[in-house]
């Protein structure tokens, strides 16, 4: 009994240090460009900061959403609209895309289409719009 405390203990704490990946400090460019991947609000801020007139800004969230209040810049493709996929087609899958929605539910699953429709760079904005405000 006492060795399978030992060995969950060992195993908890790895797991957590594995998963704390948001210091809070912003990730480099060099360190997201041409993956797909959820990343923190000042990794988010800072790529956005460097690169937005090539990046690609995508709000998922309705259009009343979207019309209460948005990132600076961004495009509205509401995720339950009939198009949505269409839509995401249309952008250029070479250039940088950063996404959203309210809280990081849509935006994940967004995120998922997204790598199986090939884009090289994109970036999912973790804990949403709620997060950014």
């Amino acid at each position: 009994m006492k060795n399978f405390v030992i060995v969950l203990l060992a195993l908890s704490t790895v797991f957590v240090a594995c998963n704390n990946t948001d210091s809070g400090e912003a990730a480099s460019t060099e360190e997201v460009m041409n993956k797909q991947q959820r990343v923190s609000k000042a990794t988010f801020k800072a790529f956005l900061d460097e690169h937005g007139d090539e990046v690609q800004l995508v709000d998922v969230r309705t259009p009343e959403e979207y019309g209460a209040g948005t990132i600076d810049g961004a495009k509205n493709m509401d995720f339950y609209g009939p198009n949505f996929a269409s839509e995401l087609e249309s952008l250029d899958k070479d250039k940088p895309v950063m996404i959203f929605c309210k809280s990081g539910g849509r935006s994940g699953q967004t995120l998922e289409m997204m790598k199986e429709m090939g884009f090289s760079t994109v970036l999912e904005l973790e804990g949403g719009y709620s997060g950014w405000e």
